[in-house]
């Protein structure tokens, strides 16, 4: 029997045994095929093509480990040999398989230092956060790798039991909870320390040479405002000597209070603090502080439990179970509260709070707690062999195990959401009013575009209404955008004080307006640009624009009883504006509107009810100048121009055509496009000249027209430029329209632009309307030329009665008209049948942008800039044809617009109804669920 035992013991493992280590293998080289093909996608990403070699070795390393797997599948199913062979192939993989996985994991711990420490100036080496995550990253791997190939190196049949390692090792045990536990003291007492004290000494890189002085220290400092510091061996800028009250500006920079430099600085200096009054931070070190103060009580703990007890193989696993399991605990709700300080770059950066310059923050939390779990379960599969007799060991294990996998289901989920987030990195909003969040095209195409390096700084409170959809939007942005190139941050005005403050020296836009008061004073909020890298002191020419929160967002009131308000955001129009200006170098484009010929005024005061009484009355004294300041305040130069001969009622801003050479009269050269707001009467020739030669020059034309009936309404008054534009391919036709109603006849029509077209400009207006009042001239793309003109506006016929008319004597009696054709039952047969075009766009024979015509001018006038329900598109409209003509796409796209709701009153009798009892049935639900589980876990 001694001789079969013995036998049985040393023979090999069976054939049972090598399968199911083989499976085992199978799905850890699988797993790590996985890893490594998606670290060098990772790399791939971030690194956009510039680091091929990292790449490539990880892409390489996960095909290869991909055969293996696929070698071991083909061993284990599908080679057709008998069981002896088979456990012989098997035995010989499990050898290769050990040298492979010890090669690898050497490699990948090189790869990792060669990730992580970098070359800085002569031969020193630092280490590079940057590349925190693949370093440590690489370094798990090979870590892995190593204990792998280190396992299947030992004999077959071979027991490692870390438990009677243990055993024979509790003096070892002790001393090293006695050096952990030190350390832990150690720690807290030095955090402890420089949380409740700072910094009170150290050096100074610079004194600016300014009134204040502003010094550069060479570390942070835990001062504030008020403290009082003594700064000597400042080189140049003497004046920064001495005793000193200080205005805190960063936790690097402070002003020296009531000071004026006196020369350049030129180097030395330090400074200490006289009864410094340091702002306490132990809310900043809390996580680590209650962390080591925890791990130092463990261990004291843990010690004095082996110093009392006799330990058995028993005693050793509970001890694992207890200090394995209580320090991966520790671990865990510390990194969790590291993590929520961190919150801005972790919960809430993105992707590029997750690969930026504090790309680490979230790595490190992201690998300690991986770490934490590892603990976990280790000390709960360690502890395991005597669950079966021992029942209160069997009882506290299941209650770990589930508290264990509760907390590896959290960090799943975690960890499942961020990776989603990174891969697909849009943020949609799927509510009714807009559909998918997401930027428009011209959008797009101008973050993708940007090739120097821009800063973003938001600067609103999480309580701001725009904060959640400029969120939005710039984490879009970012995701369109070189990584390199474009770079976000937070920072509330209320909170993060300092930093305000500090942005405010820099930047004095961000500042409110002391004359503003009410409403319109909201500087201090908004959004920062910075187009160039970020300066160090206020003495910089770096281009910059601020966006003010109250541009960011409109709220639109309810017209009447039982309608709801709306909330109308605007911030990708106003950003993008703002970031088009300076990425063109802060040129602004002129446009000069023509002038003098009863054109719109654009210099009349913004009345918003000056319209048209009927339409024999043309637009001389009805005012457009709300669009032309709000072109202004978008960064367009606008000027009137006009032929005709000065008059002293002439606006002093007025510009009179020059004559060149020839003695005619000119468009100014600096003219980027001319624009002509509905000319009343004929425009003198000299005038359409000029404008014709503008055209063979390269300029570009913006033109509205109308219906305007002559006197006793026996046409339609035509103002020459018809003629030229038949020449650019636009025809602007005699036809007018008219549209009946449930109610009878009405003088507007709606026109909208084509579902499917190939013009940019008309596509970015697909699904959105333009109310145009007092009817609408037909303009079509004329047969013929050199030009190419497209419909970009037209009016829908379908489920309308929508009239072309060419008779003018029927605006005179309109009713009367369309009476005649309901008696004669005609009215139906005489409607339009097929779309009618109201608005054109051409371009010239090399495809350049050139002419847009309009049938309509009321829509640009101050009444319907004011009251249109279709104003904001309107003005978007105006915008997007200018931008199309420059040769760029409209950046002030569609508003971002969604009924405010308003929870019914009677509801909140019943809070308890909606919050409370669902809440408590969830809770009931989970407890009872964990209960029943551990009642059937526990027999």
């Amino acid at each position: 029997m001694a001789t079969a035992a013995d036998s049985n013991t040393a023979a090999a493992p069976s054939s049972s045994g090598l399968a199911s280590t083989a499976l085992m293998m199978l799905v850890g080289l699988a797993w790590g095929a996985i890893m490594l093909v998606v670290f060098g996608l990772w790399m791939s990403s971030k690194y956009e093509g510039r680091a091929p070699i990292v790449t490539n070795i990880f892409l390489i390393g996960g095909a290869v480990v991909a055969l293996l797997a696929a070698w071991q599948a083909f061993t284990l199913w599908f080679q057709k040999s008998t069981p002896a062979e088979k456990d012989a192939a098997l035995e010989q993989q499990r050898r290769i398989f050990g040298y492979v996985f010890l090669a690898a994991g050497i490699g990948l711990i090189v790869m990792a230092f060669a990730l992580g420490f970098e070359k800085k100036g002569g031969a020193s080496y630092t280490f590079n956060k940057d590349n925190f995550a693949e370093t440590f990253g690489a370094i798990l791997f090979g870590l892995i790798s190593l204990g792998a190939g280190y396992l299947l190196q030992q004999p077959p049949g071979a027991s490692i039991s870390p438990i009677n390692v243990l055993l024979g090792k509790v003096p070892l045990v002790k001393a090293i909870l006695i050096g952990i536990g030190a350390a832990a003291l150690i720690g807290f007492a030095y955090l402890l320390y420089h949380a409740s004290v700072g910094s009170a000494a150290g050096g100074i890189t610079s004194a600016s040479n300014a009134a204040p002085i502003v010094v550069t220290t060479s570390g942070p400092t835990k001062a504030k405002t008020g403290d009082t510091v003594t700064i000597t061996g400042v080189k140049g800028n003497t004046a920064a000597n001495g005793k000193h009250t200080i205005t805190v500006v960063s936790p690097v920079t402070f002003e020296l209070d009531n000071t004026t430099g006196n020369g350049e600085y030129a180097g030395g200096g330090a400074w200490a603090s006289a009864g410094l009054k340091a702002q306490s931070e132990f809310v900043d070190w809390f996580p680590e502080l209650l962390g080591l103060l925890s791990m130092s009580v463990l261990c004291v703990g843990c010690l004095l439990w082996l110093n009392s007890w006799t330990f058995d193989e028993f005693g050793i696993r509970l001890f694992v179970l207890v200090f394995g399991g209580a320090t991966g605990v520790i671990l865990f709700f510390m990194i969790i509260c590291r993590a929520w300080l961190w919150r801005q770059d972790i919960f809430f950066g993105g992707a590029s709070g997750w690969q930026g310059p504090n790309a680490w923050h979230f790595w490190l939390c992201a690998y300690v707690l991986f770490v934490s779990l590892v603990l976990m379960f280790v000390s709960f599969n360690l502890a395991r062999a005597d669950i079966r007799t021992h029942v209160a060991l069997r009882r506290v294990m299941y209650g770990y195990d589930a508290i264990a996998q509760g907390l590896l289901l959290f960090c799943i989920l975690a960890i499942l959401n961020i990776v989603v987030y990174y891969l697909v990195p849009f943020t949609f909003d799927w509510t009714k009013a807009r559909g998918a969040y997401s930027l428009a095209d011209s959008s797009k195409a101008l973050i993708a575009g940007l090739k120097q390096e821009t800063h973003v700084i938001v600067i609103l409170p999480l309580s701001s209404k725009a904060y959640k959809d400029t969120r939005s939007l710039l984490d879009n942005c970012l995701a369109m955008a070189d990584r390199n190139v474009l770079t976000v941050k937070y920072l509330s005005p209320d909170t993060d004080q300092l930093d305000w403050d500090h942005m405010a020296r820099l930047f004095p836009v961000i500042k409110p307006d002391p004359v503003i008061r009410g409403a319109e004073a909201s500087g201090g909020r908004g959004v920062l640009l910075v187009h160039g890298p970020l300066p160090k002191d206020e003495k910089h020419l770096t281009p910059h624009a601020f966006v003010q929160e109250r541009k960011l967002f409109d709220e639109q009131p309810p017209r009447q009883p039982g309608e709801k308000g709306k909330f109308i955001y605007k911030g990708e129009g106003e950003i993008l504006k703002e970031l088009k200006f300076l990425s063109e170098g802060r040129k602004k484009r002129k446009i000069y509107v023509l002038q003098g010929n009863d054109e719109a005024d654009m210099y009349k005061s913004t009345f918003e009810f000056d319209r048209r009484n009927d339409l024999t009355q043309n637009f001389a004294g009805i005012p457009i100048s709300k669009i032309v300041d709000r072109l202004q305040s978008d960064n367009y130069e606008v000027v009137g121009l006009t032929f005709n001969a000065r008059s002293k009622d002439d606006n002093p801003k007025l510009e009179h055509a020059k004559e060149d050479a020839d003695k005619k009269k000119h468009v100014p050269d600096d003219c980027h496009t001319l624009m002509i707001p509905g000319s009343g009467k004929a425009i003198p020739k000299e005038a359409l000249l000029a404008i014709e030669r503008f055209m063979d020059r390269n300029g570009r034309l913006l033109v509205y027209t109308d219906v305007i009936a002559e006197t006793g309404y026996t046409k339609l008054q035509n103002s020459g430029l018809e003629d030229l534009l038949r020449n650019w391919g636009v025809e602007v036709t005699n036809d007018y329209l008219l549209q009946v109603v449930p109610q009878g006849p009405v003088r507007f029509v709606v026109g909208s632009a084509p579902q499917r077209s190939e013009n940019v400009l008309a596509r970015q207006f697909v699904g959105r309307s333009i109310l145009m009042q007092s009817s609408a001239r037909v303009v079509r793309p004329a047969q013929g030329g050199a030009f190419k003109a497209e419909t970009i506006l037209q009016v829908e016929t379908r489920n309308r009665l929508v009239f072309p008319l060419k008779d003018v004597a029927v605006l005179n009696k309109i009713s009367q008209h369309f009476g005649e054709l309901r008696q004669n039952r005609e009215l139906e047969d005489a409607a339009a049948k097929e779309p009618i075009s109201v608005a054109v766009a051409a371009t010239d024979k090399d495809g350049k942008p050139r002419v847009v015509v309009f049938g309509d001018t009321e829509m640009i006038t101050n009444y319907d800039m004011a009251a249109s329900p279709t104003q904001l598109v309107n003005y978007s409209m105006t915008v997007s044809a200018l931008e199309w003509m420059a040769g760029r796409e409209e950046i002030g796209t569609r508003p971002l617009e969604r009924p405010d709701f308003t929870l019914d009153p009677s509801v909140g009798d019943q809070y308890w109804r909606m919050v409370l009892l669902p809440g408590w049935l969830i809770n009931l639900s989970v407890i009872c669920l964990g209960i029943g589980i551990w009642l059937v876990r526990r027999r």
